[in-house]
């Protein structure tokens, strides 16, 4: 009697353990794909972290080892090769650049000594 008893659990903790593993690979998946598309993936991993945690508890229950987050999205399918940076994409500030500056402000002649300067704009060119 406590034999069949002990093998329901068992079965029944068996499924359990799947259907998390299942689940868990579905907001993996869900989680790299959001990612790839720029969208606000907070909920996404906080839902990941309940899941990662009770099957965690699962694995403690039937004495396997804990289940682990991939280390890089290309196990799971991401798009992002390995290793490498990202080409940069935009203008280079050029006020940081060592090169020589030559500083050039345009005032208006009329309004000089009459009314304070509010602001400014600023901008680089190579000559």
């Amino acid at each position: 009697m406590a034999v069949a008893a002990l093998t329901v659990e068992r079965d029944t903790l068996r499924l359990a353990y799947r259907n998390l593993q299942h689940e868990l690979e579905l907001m993996r998946r869900r989680l790299f794909v959001a990612k790839a598309e720029r969208l606000d993936t907070t909920q996404l991993e906080l839902e990941f972290a309940h899941k990662l945690a009770a099957l965690d508890a699962l694995n403690q229950q039937l004495g396997q080892p804990a289940a682990s987050a991939p280390a890089d999205p290309t196990e799971t399918g991401g798009s992002r090769p390995p290793g490498g940076k990202r080409k940069p994409t935009g203008r280079r500030d050029l006020r940081e650049a060592a090169l020589p500056e030559e500083r050039i402000e345009l005032t208006d002649p009329l309004l000089e000594g009459s009314a304070p300067r509010i602001g400014w704009e600023e901008s680089c060119q190579l000559a």
